[in-house]
């Protein structure tokens, strides 16, 4: 992994910070559910990627399926190309964590009726922070080593249960 995603966590932090410290905690709130919804979704990506992978055994052998129109095509990429899923479901969960709590933050900020500066800083730190993170886990050196840990199809595990 290069060292700038590193780095840009760091900064991300660092800016987070010192927004707390002229801002107040207040601050905290979009980042915080920023954090909680890319998690959310990542891990769900995640779950139903690895289960579909191995409820379909064989994924390796098929040519690359149709993006918009494949319900197994996480799947595939989860069993083809981890860096790429990887890539792929941080920058989904991004978007979509991105708008949900864009929807969940402005309500919290709509009830305790902050200003519009600290709002908008709370967003961009928010936003900066799930980037640099999901920077982070894309570009990590996991993705590229792991590696499924065997066959679960059918006929391997069948003999098992006799």
């Amino acid at each position: 992994m290069s060292k700038i995603w590193p780095i840009l966590f760091l900064i991300a932090c660092i800016t987070l910070l010192a927004s707390c410290l002229f801002y107040g905690l207040v601050i905290l709130t979009f980042p915080l559910i920023f954090l909680l919804w890319f998690s959310i979704f990542f891990l769900a990506f995640a779950i139903r990627s690895s289960v579909q992978a191995s409820a379909n055994p064989g994924l390796e052998e098929l040519e690359e399926p149709d993006y918009w129109f494949s319900a197994i095509y996480e799947a595939w990429l989860y069993v083809t190309d981890r860096k790429g899923w990887a890539i792929h479901v941080c920058f989904w969960s991004y978007i979509i964590g991105a708008l949900i709590s864009l929807m969940f933050g402005g309500l919290v900020f709509f009830v305790w009726k902050t200003s519009f500066a600290v709002s908008l800083a709370s967003w961009l730190s928010g936003m900066f922070l799930m980037l640099s993170i999901a920077s982070l886990i894309a570009n990590s050196d996991h993705w590229s080593k792991t590696t499924e840990y065997g066959d679960t199809s059918y006929e391997v595990i069948q003999p098992l249960l006799d």
